[in-house]
């Protein structure tokens, strides 16, 4: 079965736009205020918090928000119907849970949690919620991926996959592996997501890492998944890259191969066999960059999912799986062995029917 995104949710625009809060003052905090601003009849900025009370300040001048350093206030604010997380991946297990327990829909920035336990903690709060919690795993919106999935089944019966993610040194908290999880977790998680949407649940995890810097042990990774459905994965990521950000996928099946690389749009490109072998050159889908931005389709996504009570595009539990095979990835790493992800954690309705 190919993969899809969700059909887009169509709700009528509310009385008045969903009143959303931003957790966080940085990069991310900003693109998602930007993507808020595109989508002004399903919500606004009302809010932003932040330890960087400036940055913070900033951010909510320019989208006409309220600045505060009292994460209390924000979610006991009975306005503040949806809280975006946009903070080091080491805070997002608690805040979920206390924006849950204020009764907020909750957009949360990748990875879902440092491990798989605190990703499990999320998915079971969040199935004991009727709220919507939906992880950022924004690439699945990127016109890229949508052209490639409208193309997937040209290949016939998938066989390997190859990605690559390469940028260079971000540079702060994202390289610390106590605050982002590392490579694995920050930057690989993004195509660890991807493949596990396209080709289902991963069996098996080998990695192995390499750096310039002791203290930063994995700025280099490649990751081999095996799935269930059979396909293999082959992840490749990197923060040494010279040349900055670009990324690369690879898709080969028994009928041809799909390929689009970045980082300039370009033409996604499938190559029979057939006309392979006969050297001749694939057909070329032109992709316009004259398009709304990912992140706006993302955050549309999940404001339409808000105001109906629609289940989230991309789940607490696929946040889970991403999270699974990423901490699996570096136990590899540090073990030199295959390993196991964690197991899906079990439904509270499953719980439920169970026998004592």
């Amino acid at each position: 079965m190919t993969p899809e995104l969700p059909e887009p949710i169509a709700p009528a625009p509310p009385a008045s736009p969903l009143a959303v809060a931003i957790l966080g003052s940085g990069r991310m905090a900003e693109v998602h205020a930007a993507a808020l601003a595109a989508n002004p009849r399903f919500g606004r900025l009302v809010a932003v918090h932040g330890r960087n009370a400036p940055a913070a300040k900033k951010l909510a001048k320019a989208h006409g928000a309220r600045a505060t350093s009292e994460l209390a206030e924000v979610l006991a604010d009975p306005l503040v119907q949806a809280v975006v997380i946009a903070t080091p991946t080491l805070t997002h297990r608690s805040l979920v849970q206390s924006a849950l327990d204020a009764g907020k829909h909750v957009l949360v920035e990748k990875p879902l949690a440092l491990s798989s336990a605190e990703a499990g903690e999320i998915v079971r709060a969040a199935e004991a919620q009727e709220r919507v919690v939906m992880v950022a795993h924004c690439v699945r919106w990127f016109h890229e991926v949508q052209a490639l999935l409208g193309k997937l089944e040209q290949i016939g019966r998938p066989r390997v996959a190859r990605a690559s993610r390469v940028a260079g040194n971000p540079g702060g908290w994202y390289i610390d592996a106590q605050q982002s999880g590392g490579i694995c977790f920050d930057l690989m998680v993004h195509d660890f997501d991807l493949l596990l949407w396209w080709f289902g649940a991963v069996e098996r995890v080998h990695a192995l890492a390499a750096s310039r810097d002791a203290k930063y042990p994995e700025m280099y990774a490649q990751v081999v998944l095996r799935h269930t459905s059979g396909v293999l994965s082959y992840v490749e990521g990197s923060w040494l890259h010279p040349d900055g950000f670009a990324t690369r996928v690879e898709l080969a099946g028994a009928e041809g191969l799909l390929r689009f690389e970045m980082p300039e749009t370009k033409p996604l490109r499938f190559v029979p066999l057939a006309e392979k072998k006969a050297k001749k050159q694939g057909a070329e889908i032109p992709e316009s960059p004259f398009r709304r931005s990912p992140y706006e389709l993302q955050m549309e996504a999940f404001l339409a999912a808000a105001i109906c009570g629609a289940p989230a595009p991309v789940s607490a539990r696929a946040g889970f799986e991403a999270v699974a095979v990423a901490e699996a990835a570096r136990a590899s790493i540090a073990s030199g062995q295959p390993c196991r992800p964690a197991a899906m954690p079990s439904s509270p309705r499953a719980r439920k029917g169970a026998r004592s």
